[in-house]
């Protein structure tokens, strides 16, 4: 009850309020708010039982990764793969395409890709870098106020101008979420996470909570 972790955890299981700090280009509708029989009905389909199963099991692999590092918190185990094992969790809960941690890097002053998860990781980690000095998009956006951001399009009309060349020479993917890290209010890692296709990425509350409590573990 006295840890980051443990406080996180308490909320989500409760029911508690998430913070309101994250922002979305167009936050997508987690509920239908259709109110005709027909059209509720047409949409209680095989399928979206499926979803929903996919989506509760991915739940519980983001509860149980929290349950993980928790425990290897207070085992001492070295922070890369505290990291490694917040990355995997991620990827495997949530099906993301890839996951990414970038770090901040003193002597270039600049936020670099460390590792990650998907296909062509490797090329990926060595082309995510961008220079920490300011700019007009959505990554400099994120860091500076510290605020967790997800894009749903990134060829939507009111956010496309802020999607820097660098993100889309390096990846094709059309919608991500972005968690910083910082420490005092200076920025010291990010985590990118996507999917390729533009409103793929529909999170819950509930799931949002859950990312959010296994980026704070490390704060």
């Amino acid at each position: 009850q006295h840890s980051q972790f443990g406080k996180h955890l308490i909320d989500w299981a409760g029911g508690a309020k998430c913070p309101e700090n994250a922002t979305s280009d167009d936050a997508p509708t987690v509920h239908s708010t259709a109110s005709t029989p027909e059209i509720l009905a047409a949409r209680e389909s095989t399928a979206d039982a499926r979803d929903e199963n996919e989506r509760l099991n991915g739940q519980i692999i983001l509860a149980e990764g929290l349950q993980n590092i928790s425990q290897a918190l207070l085992d001492g185990t070295p922070l890369n793969t505290l990291l490694r094992m917040a990355l995997e969790t991620l990827h495997q809960g949530m099906g993301f395409q890839h996951v990414l941690l970038c770090i901040k890097d003193r002597k270039t002053d600049s936020m670099t890709g460390r590792f990650g998860l998907g296909p062509d990781i490797a090329q990926i980690t060595r082309d995510f870098r961008f220079p920490l000095r300011p700019a007009n998009d959505v990554f400099h956006a994120v860091l500076s106020k510290n605020t967790d951001v997800m894009i749903a399009d990134i060829n939507a009309p009111k956010i496309r101008a802020s999607i820097p060349d660098w993100y889309r020479k390096a990846v094709s993917a059309q919608t991500f979420i972005l968690l910083p890290l910082s420490l005092n209010n200076i920025p010291v890692a990010l985590i990118y996470a996507e999917k390729e296709r533009a409103g793929d990425m529909a999170l819950t509350r509930k799931e949002l909570c859950l990312l959010r409590a296994l980026r704070n573990t490390f704060l």
